[in-house]
């Protein structure tokens, strides 16, 4: 049984063939899927704020993990309109940038418009960890990132979201996670505490 839901198959633009087959397995491309939906409104907002202050070093950073982000989904399209936009700003060809970069913040809200259905923080049925369990996985997220341990983080966060969670500690797993996907071990231990 696919663990791939069948409307996801159905959003425009979206690969999920090419995507399950960049992640190598369906749980990892929910995963992927999962973080793209997590970090789509910060992206657009930092490209937003680079966009307006005319700061093309740091837009085309950001546009460049935009297009690797896309890409990994198998949003082909929705990638190769980054990377236009990454060459642009790195060329200095502001006024394709500025042609462009609306449609491309569009195509990106659509598309996590789409995939909202899988924000189902609210709807687990998990049961909720006390204070001492929360304490237990902070401080195992902890050790295991000083030991830069990639998949015992990956492992305890799996087990982690397994579970009902406040607000309040979802937000601080999730930054984990991303920070975890961006190998940023010294972020994890300083959001670990």
């Amino acid at each position: 049984m696919s663990l791939i839901a069948d409307w996801i198959y159905d959003i425009e633009g979206l690969d999920v063939s090419a995507g399950i087959e960049t992640c190598e397995s369906e749980e990892a491309y929910l995963d992927a899927l999962f973080i793209f939906l997590e970090d789509c409104k910060e992206k657009a907002d930092e490209l937003n704020k680079y966009y307006d202050e005319a700061d093309w070093k740091n837009y085309s950073v950001k546009v460049h993990a935009l297009k690797s982000t896309c890409r990994i989904i198998g949003a082909k399209e929705l990638g190769d309109a980054a990377l236009y936009l990454e060459l642009a700003s790195k060329e200095g060809r502001i006024d394709d940038v500025r042609a462009n970069h609306d449609k491309l913040l569009s195509d990106f809200k659509n598309l996590s418009v789409a995939l909202m259905p899988l924000d189902d923080k609210n709807d687990k049925e998990g049961v909720p960890l006390s204070g001492d369990e929360v304490r237990d996985f902070i401080s195992r997220v902890r050790v295991l990132a000083d030991d830069m341990d990639y998949d015992g983080i990956e492992d305890t966060l799996k087990e982690v979201f397994s579970h009902k969670l406040d607000e309040a500690i979802d937000d601080k797993f999730t930054d984990i996670k991303k920070a975890l996907n961006e190998l940023d071990f010294d972020r994890i231990i300083e959001i670990a505490g």
